[in-house]
């Protein structure tokens, strides 16, 4: 599941699709004076793209309402981080870990349903501090937390700082809540290891994305 450095949620990951139709256009010419024999011409159209698709819906301002639900999260990996094929069969769940030899740092994107039970606009940061402690079974220390809602989402951001060995890291995780899923994504660095600008410049550029959007 990779592919160009601009990832989006699962566009790429093979779990949203566009069923395209055939479009036969029928032109039927009568010679009423003469009787002469009814004339058939079906001119059959190719197949069109997924952008092509899209682009005539827009034209046409027909867009279906599932078009402009957001289904992924578009990203960009920094150079120097490799996908890694290590998520257990997770199809959601996308990992790009360091190139260099004996660094932790690494990036984790996943997206799950958003089934309704949690209101992410009503946790505390203490929920999330034991909800990453949970995960990665070490001690955690919240440094950041921000909400912010937005028209048709509502956004988190999450700093932490663990301990694990020897080795510090310090964690960021950021989650963008719709009606139907919850994209997070989360970037660890091994504090022995400076992606602080490279990692800087990846979240700058995280944002949903909708059909319609993936297609141009």
């Amino acid at each position: 599941m990779i592919g160009k450095m601009r990832r989006t949620g699962k566009n790429r990951y093979g779990r949203n699709t566009i069923y395209s139709a055939l479009l036969w256009c029928l032109f039927v010419f009568c010679g009423c004076a003469k009787k002469e024999p009814e004339v058939i011409v079906i001119d059959t159209e190719p197949e069109m793209t997924l952008a092509e698709e899209l682009a005539m819906a827009v034209s046409q301002n027909v867009i279906p309402p599932e078009a402009m639900e957001y289904t992924g999260l578009s990203y960009t990996i920094p150079e120097g981080f490799t996908y890694s094929d290590g998520d257990m069969g997770k199809s959601d769940v996308d990992t790009y870990v360091s190139d260099l030899n004996g660094d932790g740092s690494y990036i984790c994107y996943l997206r799950m349903k958003n089934d309704g039970s949690v209101d992410y606009s009503m946790l505390p940061a203490i929920s999330y501090e034991r909800d990453l402690e949970r995960q990665l079974q070490v001690d955690v220390e919240i440094s950041e937390y921000t909400m912010e809602q937005m028209e048709e989402s509502f956004h988190v951001v999450i700093g932490a700082d663990f301990t694990v060995g020897e080795r510090t890291y310090h964690l960021r995780q950021f989650l963008f809540v719709t009606d139907k899923y919850v994209f997070s994504i989360s970037y660890v660095r091994d504090m022995e290891y400076d992606w602080s600008a490279a990692f800087a410049t990846s979240q700058s550029e995280l944002h949903l994305e909708n059909m319609v959007m993936m297609s141009q």
